[in-house]
C-alpha cells in the first residue's frame, strides 16, 4: 500500500453483524473500540488485523458473504463513511483496500451542482430516453467498466449477444458524439460513471468470471471473481 499506511482494521458488513461478530471473536478478532464514524454509512464491525488475521478475515468473508474494507486505524472515520459506496460496487473481490475508493471521495468533494453538470455533460442525450432505454444503455457501460472494457464478458455478463452489446455501444457514441476508443472521451465517460454510482443512480451489474480465491482475495493484485452483495440496495439507473 504504497504512500498509505499499512491497514491494521478490517470493516466488516454482513447480514447479522451479532453472527459474525461471534465468529470473528471464535478466531481471536474481537471488535474494535473506536469512535463511530461521523455521516452516512452502513452498519459494521471493525476489527484490529494483521498479515495473518487479514487472510482469516478474507477466507471468512468468501465463506459466508461479507464485505470487507481495510483500512489504517487513523483512516477508520473516512472509510466508514465510505462502506455504503462499497456495497453498491459490482466489484469481483469481496475485501477491498480503503485507498482504492479514494476517487470517489476526490470526486464527492465537488458540488452537486457541478456533479450533475458533468452527469448532464456525458449522459444528457441519454438520460432523456424513455427509461428503460436509458437503463439498457447505462447498464451495457457500467457492465463495460467493470469488465475490462470487453464486449464478450460484458455480453456473458449481462446474458447477451456480444453483437447487441456493440449495437448498444454504437447508440450510445451515435447519441452522445463520444467514441469509447478514444482515451479523453473514455475518461469522461468513466467519471461520470463513477459520479453516477456514487449518488446510488446505476443499477448494480454482473462480473463474468464468478471464480474467485476467498484466501487471495484481499491482496489488490488478485481481482479475477464475481460477487453478488446481496444486501445492497441498487437504485435504478437514469
Amino acid at each position: 500500500m504504497t504512500g498509505y499506511d499499512s491497514p491494521n482494521l478490517a470493516l466488516v458488513v454482513a447480514r447479522n453483524t451479532v453472527a459474525a461478530g461471534e465468529l470473528l471473536a471464535a478466531h481471536g478478532l474481537p471488535p474494535a473500540t473506536l469512535r463511530p464514524p461521523e455521516g452516512p454509512t452502513v452498519p459494521h464491525l471493525a476489527v484490529v488485523v494483521d498479515d495473518g488475521s487479514r487472510q482469516v478475515v478474507a477466507r471468512l468473508a468468501g465463506t459466508h458473504g461479507w464485505l470487507v474494507l481495510l483500512a489504517p486505524e487513523s483512516s477508520y472515520r473516512r472509510a466508514g463513511t465510505l462502506l455504503l459506496l462499497a456495497t453498491r460496487l459490482p466489484t469481483t473481490r469481496r475485501v477491498l483496500a480503503v485507498e482504492e475508493l479514494l476517487v470517489y471521495q476526490v470526486l464527492a468533494a465537488t458540488s452537486d451542482e457541478e456533479q450533475e453538470a458533468v452527469i448532464q455533460d456525458v449522459f444528457g442525450p441519454v438520460l432523456g430516453l424513455p427509461g428503460s432505454i436509458t437503463t439498457r444503455l447505462l447498464c451495457t457501460l457500467e457492465a463495460l467498466h467493470w469488465n475490462e472494457g470487453s464486449a464478450k464478458a460484458t455480453a456473458r455478463a449481462l446474458g447477451l449477444h456480444s453483437k447487441t452489446v456493440l449495437n448498444r455501444l454504437r447508440r450510445f457514441e451515435e447519441l452522445t458524439g463520444l467514441c469509447l476508443d478514444r482515451p479523453p472521451d473514455r475518461l469522461r465517460v468513466d467519471v461520470a460513471l463513477y459520479l453516477m454510482r456514487v449518488r446510488g443512480r446505476l443499477a448494480r451489474v454482473e462480473v463474468a468470471d464468478p471464480a474467485a480465491a476467498a484466501d487471495a482475495v484481499y491482496n489488490r493484485s488478485n481481482g479475477a471473481g464475481g460477487m453478488r452483495m446481496g444486501w445492497a440496495q441498487p437504485a435504478a439507473a437514469g
